[in-house]
């Protein structure tokens, strides 16, 4: 209530603003975080994705699946050494 308004409202204003519902967006910042912790660090997929903020590495690998080919540890492999 910080704001002045309800949870609904603001995300009615985010989306006419940005055209992009908030779920969609935070999970495109998450999946580059964790693209970018793939690509430059050994860290498992578990940690990735708690470092991305995802709730699990499940959750990742939903998303991932629904935005990007193949599971986070075939983007890895894809992705060029750093």
């Amino acid at each position: 209530r910080a704001a002045w308004t309800t949870v609904r409202n603001l995300s009615r204003l985010f989306r006419y603003e940005t055209g992009t519902p908030v779920l969609a967006y935070l999970h495109r910042i998450r999946l580059a975080i964790a693209r970018e912790g793939l690509a430059t660090t050994s860290l498992s997929v578990d940690r990735v994705a708690e470092g991305a903020g995802f709730t699990s590495a499940d959750q990742l690998r939903r998303v991932w699946r629904r935005h990007a080919d193949g599971s986070p540890k075939e983007g890895r492999h894809s992705m060029p050494s750093a």
